[in-house]
């Protein structure tokens, strides 16, 4: 579900392509080949939004906690509709 939401949203981004190509997994070439794309794929996106904390790591889960609170408020103040349950967001 987290691959087609964040494929949905690219849209017509250049990189939108080859994130599709390669969570179809339309690929011809060797596992080193489709570990290179992956990597060359992560660095252009870093080009776009910058180093995003890697959660899942215990040096990078309260910073990517406070990344994530920042795109919230970001996104509350242009008024985009928040991308966090309900449940999580709800004040009182």
């Amino acid at each position: 579900m987290r691959a087609s939401w964040a494929l949905g949203h690219l849209g017509d981004h250049p990189l939108a392509a080859e994130c599709r190509a390669l969570i179809r997994g339309d690929h011809a070439g060797s596992p080193a080949e489709i570990v290179e794309r992956c990597e060359r794929l992560v660095e252009a996106v870093r080009g776009h939004v910058g180093q995003v904390p890697d959660p899942l790591t215990p040096e990078g889960y309260f910073p990517s906690l406070a990344t994530a609170r920042e795109w919230l408020t970001l996104a509350e103040t242009v008024g985009a509709e928040g991308f966090l349950p309900l449940e999580w967001t709800r004040k009182g």
